[in-house]
């Protein structure tokens, strides 16, 4: 998948308690880094994880 196709890459520590987000904004490359206690998701299985972020 290309960088530049307005996906959003993410990834998660050990704990899957942090997320960074990693996507081009048409100047170049933004990194969102999420600390949330009320994000707790299980992504080592093979099932689909739909994460909404409130900001």
């Amino acid at each position: 998948m290309p960088l530049g196709s307005g996906a959003l890459f993410l990834f998660t520590n050990k704990q899957c308690d942090k997320v960074k987000v990693l996507y081009w904004d048409k100047t170049g490359f933004a990194l969102w880094y999420i600390i949330a206690n009320i994000y707790k998701a299980d992504l080592r299985t093979n099932s689909f994880v739909s994460i909404h972020i409130n900001s």
